[in-house]
């Protein structure tokens, strides 16, 4: 009876094992369709990324005049916020899938993205926004946000600018005061400037063996391929050295003899601060947090930071913001003349195949409007400032007790765009960090700065072959 029962039983348990293994195999096939079809159909709702703030107050802002924006108009909108480092990765992963949002705004989106799409023909011209507000912006500001698109052969608005940030100085008075040299005789010639932060590294040397001295460095810059801190100081001194990468149309001029000159003499001079120590050692590996969270913790007296986010995040500490920690413009040229800051403009687009372009560009025209920019800087706490030279008039921008504000507005009144908005070859420049890499061979005594000035120039012209292939 057992034997016979088993084998009675058997055929219905392969039965039952193909109906599930079959069952199973429809509920994963249905599964990964499902997935593939949410991969492959676009979501047609009118969607915003954005980039979550540095503070709160930024994200509060952006969220708060959305709101206002969808009851005023009644359209509905999915906003989403995003990490910098989340957004890059998911961004870049709709893009793939043919699927990204309607609007895009990304911190860092103006240095290595907008520029590349617009060129491929991807994002949508909205020079019917901007241009009819055109006389409300900055001529940099502006320029920010002039892209050509090789596709069509057209150069026109494909971004709408929202704030800018320059390259800034910082030092703590605190220290300074420490080493005996007074602040009040800084220098503003070149040459005065830096030999005088070469006076307070003497003076923090014949401290060195007091236990709170031994980890204190003079100068925070940033020689580091990880760090986008270093292509952004370096590119200030290639400025100074009145260097031209690219000319006005675009057009790579690295070959030309006096360029290579005053890039070697730039890569000579940036690079001299970490040979002669005044530099913390591990500023070859830095990360972009790093001289922030560095000085912050009083182990440089001075540092540059593109941005404002190193006072902003002190302003709850009124000692700290007002009395320890000031902000400093950067002397002039070498050559006597005025020194342009960089700037970048932050910037919002919109992509060519949305199906929402009518409500994305009514967005657009109410975030333009300027009492609710001014409401979105603001909330930035300083670290950007308008675009509108009539928002800078108020009393948050021109507060003379506010060195750090104040002073960074100062420092916009005289400046030129980056490089990617002439030519978007130049994103790759920056992805790479061209110059990053090349210093930091040069502060570890492995290139000399003639080698790593002509590898810089090679790399180079390769990328701009390449991208005109």
């Amino acid at each position: 009876m057992p034997v016979a029962r088993m084998n009675t039983m058997r055929p219905r348990l392969v039965v039952l094992c193909i109906c599930l293994f079959f069952m199973a195999w429809t509920l994963t096939a249905c599964t990964e369709t499902s997935l593939f079809l949410n991969e492959v159909t676009p979501d047609r709702s009118f969607r915003i990324w954005w980039n979550e703030g540095y503070f709160p107050e930024e994200t509060a802002a952006v969220r708060r005049f959305v709101e206002q924006w969808a009851k005023t108009s009644k359209n509905e909108v999915k906003l989403t916020f995003f990490s910098e480092k989340d957004l890059a990765r998911e961004i870049t992963n709709a893009i793939a899938r043919n699927n990204p949002p309607d609007i895009l705004y990304s911190y860092s989106a103006d240095l290595n993205l907008i520029p590349r799409l617009a060129w491929e023909g991807k994002l949508a011209d909205v020079s019917d926004v901007v241009s009819p507000v055109a006389q409300q912006f900055t001529k940099t500001a502006l320029s920010g946000v002039t892209y050509t698109d090789n596709t069509s052969k057209k150069k026109a608005y494909f971004a709408v600018p929202i704030s800018q940030s320059g390259i800034y100085l910082h030092y703590w008075r605190n220290l300074l005061q420490q080493t005996g040299v007074n602040e009040r005789t800084i220098p503003q010639d070149w040459e005065g400037f830096w030999g005088w932060w070469r006076q307070v590294h003497r003076a923090l040397s014949q401290r060195k063996g007091a236990a709170q001295s031994d980890n204190l460095y003079t100068i925070g810059l940033p020689v580091s391929p990880s760090a986008s801190d270093t292509f952004y100081a370096f590119e200030l001194f290639l400025e100074a050295y009145n260097v031209e990468i690219l000319d006005s149309q675009g057009q790579l001029r690295i070959s030309d003899p006096q360029v290579r000159n005053g890039i070697l003499r730039a890569v000579t001079e940036y690079t001299k601060f970490y040979r002669e120590k005044l530099v913390p050692p591990s500023a070859t590996e830095w990360g972009d947090p790093d001289n922030n969270e560095r000085f912050l913790n009083s182990e440089m007296v001075m540092t540059a930071n593109p941005t404002l986010s190193i006072p902003g995040s002190q302003r709850s500490d009124e000692q700290r913001y007002f009395d320890q920690m000031v902000t400093i413009p950067w002397p002039r040229k070498p050559d006597g003349s005025p020194l342009r800051n960089l700037v970048a403009t932050k910037q919002a687009c919109l992509f060519a195949n949305s199906p929402n372009q009518k409500i994305a560009k009514d967005f657009f025209r109410y975030l333009l409007q300027p009492e609710n920019l001014d409401v979105f800087v603001k909330g930035s706490r300083g670290r950007f400032a308008p675009v509108m030279p009539k928002l800078l008039g108020d009393p948050f921008w021109r507060n003379p007790r506010d060195t750090h504000i104040s002073n960074s507005v100062k420092t916009l009144e005289n400046t030129r765009p980056l490089y990617q908005v002439l030519n978007p070859a130049y994103t790759e420049v920056q992805a790479r960090n061209v110059w990053g890499s090349v210093l930091q061979q040069v502060a570890l005594g492995k290139l000399t700065p003639e080698a790593a000035t002509d590898r810089a120039i090679a790399e180079i012209q390769v990328i701009f072959e390449n991208w005109q292939s």
